[in-house]
């Protein structure tokens, strides 16, 4: 799935959700995370820890597939 940029709408389409179920996985994000997605650097940290954690991933399947 590609980066959606924020957008409701486009994300609720690429998930096949309703845009209100989107709202709420985010507000349930946020109590299990204990933090507040309208502070701008917590949404950075997470964006990059997202793109970090997918750079692994995609390394590690093609080091798997070298071997």
């Amino acid at each position: 799935m590609g980066d959606e940029a924020g957008d409701v709408g486009r994300t609720s389409s690429a998930l096949f959700v309703h845009r209100s179920t989107v709202y709420y996985r985010l507000g349930r994000l946020e109590e299990l995370l204990g933090v507040s997605f309208e502070d701008g650097l917590v949404r950075l940290e997470l964006h990059i820890w997202l793109k970090r954690r997918a750079l692994r991933t995609s390394t590690a399947a093609i080091s798997t597939r070298s071997r």
